[in-house]
């Protein structure tokens, strides 16, 4: 009975022994895997951050990229504006311009119509004077020539 007693008392011990040798690994993964789960977290913590400091980032560069593009843009604008003023202003000069050659055309035109009418109412009037005196001529003609013909007769 007594080795019985010594073998169980050995397997106990044993028993004993593994309880202890399991308990003491359990510390351990415990400690293992506390240790993995907050070196985990430190590294998530440390990514979200990265992460974190990329959108600000991204988003302050995107926000330079539009201050320059809304700063190009108003330039652009002004630009355009001076030039639509520029040519509003030598169109409308063009057309003041445009309208005094026309009146100065009119004038000249209407003193040259004024110039032919005169220049052809003398002409007619020294035709009218020419074809009263041919006129005359001939009248006194035919009476000498009557005249003629009744004193021969």
């Amino acid at each position: 009975f007594k080795l019985l007693k010594d073998q169980i008392q050995k397997l106990q011990e044993g028993l004993a022994t593994e309880r202890i040798a399991r308990e003491i690994l359990d510390e351990r993964k415990t400690k293992e895997l506390k240790l993995v789960e907050s070196s985990l977290s430190l590294d998530l913590n440390v990514e979200k951050q990265a992460r974190k400091d990329a959108e600000a980032k991204l988003t302050k560069q995107i926000d330079e990229k539009c201050f320059a593009i809304r700063l190009d843009l108003a330039k652009e604008k002004k630009l355009r504006e001076e030039a639509e003023e520029r040519i509003a202003k030598e169109m409308s000069d063009e057309i003041g311009r445009l309208h005094e050659n026309l009146e100065s055309e009119k004038r000249i035109r209407e003193d040259k119509f004024d110039k032919i009418s005169k220049k052809l109412n003398e002409e007619l009037v020294a035709l009218n004077e020419a074809l009263a005196a041919e006129r005359r001529i001939r009248e006194d003609t035919e009476n000498t020539m009557l005249k003629m013909l009744e004193g021969i007769c």
